[in-house]
């Protein structure tokens, strides 16, 4: 096998959430050390863009749906074209559709990324598509892997490898409190606990939401600002003005692109999710300094030691959190040991140059068991 290793990622995916930044920082690593990462992504999808912005190759596919005809054609094309020693799926889609390309280009050395929690289908056919033609899974924890295992896959077959984050990027954020507290018209003594990522049901929003009051009984002066946006923004909202929680107490503020900064300023970190792969949304708060409150869902226990970088409570409860954030409000020393610890534990477990690291071990793996040629 040649030193330099030339791999075709597939994303199906429009939007540009975490599994997004993954790829993205992945391709920029393996390009740094002097291998070839392409991408085949959805054409006016936010990662083509960003990829292309960043002098990446970017190969745009339409990507419709699992078993599209037009979509699989053209994958196959590429990869018979593209003398790609490895072909890396990074989406469930991408799984389906890129196993059958490969098959079809006769490309043998194949790897998926699987980031999610949600139990494999039972049904016979969802198996097996788990089951072979994929020679090593990649999972971004040990949650997402004992997934893949209790799935019928075996587990020498499945490589854990984190999900990274720039922490210099979060460490070195700018205070812009003042700024901030003028925004949100936040008091200057204030408390502020944030979040961060989709508002989608696997995150448990609605558990934070009902959290709330019972927060505010014992901390008044706290505020709350969501950042993200997502499919059950409007029941969240809902659920919010049921509850009586108006922008003097909770705010949705919608997607931001000043994470880094917000999370700086931020007093508190939460997380409420009741389905989580891993969680970079809470690395990047313990990047920054910021304290956490967790849920124990999937892993971001992995993530956060209980009582030093944070405190994890069990998921899909309001009441642990409740006594969770009000807890971390008044220890002024776990904040202050989090401040220290946080950044320093983040860069030792969950640095781009790890992750690179470790996706690299996998591929060599593969390829070596190919005989060094991802066609054979």
């Amino acid at each position: 096998m040649t030193d330099s290793i030339r791999v075709l990622h597939v994303n199906t995916e429009q939007t540009f959430r975490g599994g997004e930044r993954q790829v993205l920082a992945l391709a920029h690593g393996l390009v740094g050390r002097g291998h070839v990462a392409e991408l085949a992504v959805q054409p006016e999808g936010e990662l083509a863009r960003r990829a292309g912005e960043a002098g990446l190759t970017v190969h745009p596919v339409r990507f419709r749906h699992e078993f599209d005809p037009i979509a699989l054609v053209r994958l196959t094309l590429l990869l018979r074209r593209g003398a790609y020693d490895l072909l890396h799926m990074h989406t469930g889609r991408a799984h389906t559709l890129g196993v059958q390309a490969a098959t079809l280009a006769g490309m043998k050395a194949r790897v998926v990324s699987r980031r999610v929690v949600s139990p494999i289908s039972r049904s016979r056919l969802r198996r097996s598509k788990y089951r072979r033609g994929v020679d090593r899974y990649i999972a971004i924890s040990e949650a997402v892997k004992q997934t893949l295992v209790e799935g019928g896959v075996q587990a020498d077959r499945v490589a854990v490898v984190r999900s990274c984050v720039d922490v210099e990027r979060f460490a070195r954020a700018d205070d812009r409190s003042a700024e901030y507290r003028r925004e949100f018209d936040i008091p200057a003594d204030a408390n502020v606990i944030g979040s961060v990522g989709a508002l989608a049901p696997p995150k448990g929003y609605e558990h934070l939401i009902d959290a709330v009051p019972g927060v505010l009984a014992e901390e008044p002066d706290a505020r709350f600002l969501l950042v993200g946006d997502g499919e059950s923004r409007e029941d969240l909202e809902q659920r919010a003005a049921r509850l009586g929680l108006g922008p003097d107490s909770l705010q949705f503020v919608g997607w931001r692109e000043d994470i880094p900064e917000l999370l700086r300023f931020f007093d508190l970190f939460v997380s409420s999710s009741v389905a989580e792969g891993l969680g970079t949304a809470v690395v990047e708060a313990l990047a920054a300094g910021t304290p956490a409150v967790v849920t124990d869902a999937g892993g971001l226990p992995e993530i956060v030691d209980h009582g030093e970088t944070g405190l994890v409570v069990g998921a899909g409860d309001p009441r642990p959190l409740t006594e969770a954030l009000v807890r971390a409000l008044r220890d002024a020393e776990l904040r202050a040991r989090i401040v220290q610890l946080g950044p320093e534990r983040v860069r030792e477990r969950f640095s781009p140059d790890s992750m690179v690291d470790g996706t690299l071990a996998v591929y060599r793996q593969v390829l070596e068991s190919r005989g060094s040629n991802g066609r054979r």
